[in-house]
């Protein structure tokens, strides 16, 4: 292990498993509404520890918490959604673990990994925002996967993602034709084949594409190569779109975000077993409740503030009326208007020159 592996960062690294529980109450105190009624809603909600893998960090400048997009680790099989063609057994099981790898190689860590029952679940990536440590994270007991290995699991996914878009196909083909076409032009912008096409390569970020909410296993919206070399008026509608959104995408979260109160904050710990065990790993569909508890909460505390905005009493005059402007019109001339007319005849060094036009002449 080099020296890099050994520094203490104020954020976590990416491409490790990791517990993490999320802090409601502080995300109510972050906003500075004042408002004692969700403070006390969000001490009520009984949060819970989860296994997760961190995929992507995106720091911000100054910023008390850090940006980071993560697949939960779950131990039941995935919940089905047939509106989207995914089944249960849409999941990837993580060694020891061998159940439903259906002929492909369970994902190894780096390090053994201490449950046995662990599987990733398809199209399950969430946004979360990790609480910065000005002492360091340490991450000398953290289990994680090499680039290797993330991009095997984005590799596994395979044969799911084509039953998916066989589902979509399929689906497209029963709507009338009209209907069809908006499908089409919607699902192409999301094939699964292209998920396997925008991969990283080592030492990229994983899982970035155009469409916001991707990650493996998920759809991505494909990105043009060579756009900014290529002619604009020979761009399809297509990859105008795809540059567009990758422009809108505020990547690093520097740019001011609206919705970046409703983004869970968490605490983060690399001791997987010293939080958890094999029996005690939560739903991720648990995860998803509490997200939205917090999210009706700080929803109704920002209406409470508004509605208080606007019950407030106007604010004073100020002690400059009009009437008085009006009294008292702003001029620009003297008070005493007969300083005008009544100059000095003695202007001593001010007054005028007699200026005789010719000898200027000659003298210039």
């Amino acid at each position: 292990m080099g020296p890099y592996s050994q520094l203490k960062l104020p954020f976590p690294r990416p491409d490790r498993f990791a517990v993490i529980q999320m802090d409601p109450v502080e995300m109510v105190q972050q906003l500075n509404l004042d408002d004692e009624e969700a403070i006390l809603e969000a001490y009520s909600l009984n949060t819970k520890k989860y296994l997760v893998y961190l995929e992507l960090d995106l720091p911000g400048p100054k910023s008390p918490w850090c940006r980071f997009t993560v697949l939960p680790v779950a131990t039941p099989l995935r919940p089905d959604e047939p509106s989207h063609g995914i089944a249960s057994d849409m999941v990837m099981p993580i060694a020891p673990n061998t159940r439903y790898a259906k002929g492909r190689t369970p994902i190894t860590a780096n390090t053994p990994f201490p449950f046995d029952n662990c599987f990733f679940w398809i199209e399950s990536r969430m946004t979360v925002r990790v609480k910065i440590r000005p002492e360091g994270y340490d991450e000398s007991n953290a289990v994680a996967l090499s680039s290797r290995k993330w991009f095997a699991l984005t590799k596994a996914w395979m044969v799911d993602l084509e039953r998916i878009d066989a589902f979509r196909d399929k689906y497209e083909t029963a709507l009338p034709p009209t209907e069809a076409s908006v499908v089409s032009r919607d699902t192409s912008s999301h094939s699964s084949l292209n998920a396997l096409l925008t991969a990283p390569s080592s030492g990229t970020p994983s899982g970035i594409s155009v469409n916001s909410g991707t990650a493996a296993g998920q759809h991505p919206r494909p990105m043009s190569v060579g756009v900014s070399d290529a002619d604009p008026n020979s761009c399809t509608p297509d990859v105008v779109a795809s540059v567009q959104a990758l422009f809108s995408l505020n990547m690093f979260g520097w740019e001011p975000d609206s919705t970046f109160k409703f983004l869970p904050l968490v605490n983060v710990w690399f001791e997987l077993d010293s939080h958890l065990t094999s029996e005690t790993i939560p739903d991720p569909c648990e995860l998803k409740q509490e997200e939205a508890a917090i999210h009706s909460i700080i929803t109704k505390a920002l209406e409470r503030k508004a509605a208080a905005v606007l019950a407030a009493p106007a604010p004073p005059l100020s002690a400059h009326t009009h009437s008085e402007d009006q009294e008292h019109p702003i001029s620009f001339l003297p008070e005493d208007t007969n300083d005008i007319a009544e100059q000095p005849e003695d202007l001593g060094a001010h007054a005028p020159m007699d200026i005789d036009p010719e000898q200027t002449l000659v003298e210039l």
